[in-house]
């Protein structure tokens, strides 16, 4: 663990046997704000606010690309180049797709 000035944790560089390596950054409070991790088959890089919840999640795995935009309540409101996880659309999306959704997890836009 990195402390700062203050005796606060601030940084945590862990390797576990079923993830990988990971390297995880905390603020003040001592809440998480963000994660790196290199899984098997990709890094994922999570940003998280100041709630600790997580808003921003890009991903570069064996199969496929992307960032995920979420809410404040954690509902992905935007993917770029993913596959549409946990959103409930069964459409296939390519690795250059956008697609946005509202607030209750409905796409309202997509392209292409």
């Amino acid at each position: 663990m990195l402390f700062d000035e203050k005796g606060t944790g601030r940084a945590v560089l862990a390797a576990t046997n079923d993830k990988g390596p990971a390297l995880d950054l905390y603020d003040e409070r001592r809440t998480l704000r963000a994660s790196l991790e290199a899984f098997r088959d990709g890094p994922r890089l999570a940003l998280l606010d100041e709630k600790g919840k997580p808003r921003a999640s890009l991903a570069a795995f064996e199969d496929e690309s992307g960032l995920a935009l979420l809410d404040e309540k954690e509902t992905i409101r935007a993917l770029f180049g993913l596959e549409n996880p946990g959103t409930g659309a069964t459409e296939a999306t390519g690795p250059s797709s956008i697609t946005l959704f509202d607030k209750g997890g409905k796409t309202i836009w997509r392209a292409p």
